[in-house]
């Protein structure tokens, strides 16, 4: 997590992107880079937003008693990035597949596989979820909360 989800590194792409100049460098160097930014700074401000790294660690299934009621992490990476985590409530029949499944978007993989991705997806099926919760993103401007 200290090197795939710390803030900091991705403020300084934020703020990057946000100068002219800067955003002119990148998009000549890399306008796939200054294009995932520009849309980033849109929707994101991380501005005050700490890294708090787990207590607990776990390798492929963690099953947590939440005042009653059962609730399993399941790691099912590298989808989207490396630590994809999917939370299965068995008994809510609901499974929130955080970014595995993205919702008014198409889903990036950052350092995953479609192999991988695939097999995700036939889990949560095998799951048999009457609710999935996916990622939720802002609309392309929006500076409001996520929809």
């Amino acid at each position: 997590m200290k090197h795939v989800a710390n803030p900091e590194e991705t403020q300084k792409l934020l703020h990057g992107v946000g100068r002219f100049l800067t955003r002119q460098v990148l998009k000549a160097i890399h306008p796939g880079v200054a294009a995932a930014g520009q849309q980033l700074l849109e929707d994101y401000n991380l501005d005050g937003v700490e890294l708090v790294l787990p207590t607990t660690l776990f390798d492929m299934r963690y099953e947590l008693n939440l005042d009653g009621t059962e609730v399993h992490l399941i790691y099912v990476g590298p989808c989207h990035q490396v630590g994809d985590t999917i939370i299965h409530a068995p008994k809510e029949r609901v499974v929130f597949a955080g970014d595995v499944i993205f919702r008014q978007c198409t889903p990036m993989g950052w350092t995953g596989s479609y192999e991988k991705w695939f097999q995700c997806l036939d889990l949560i099926v095998q799951l048999n979820p009457e609710v999935i919760v996916p990622a939720t993103v802002r609309s392309a401007g929006s500076k409001g909360p996520p929809r």
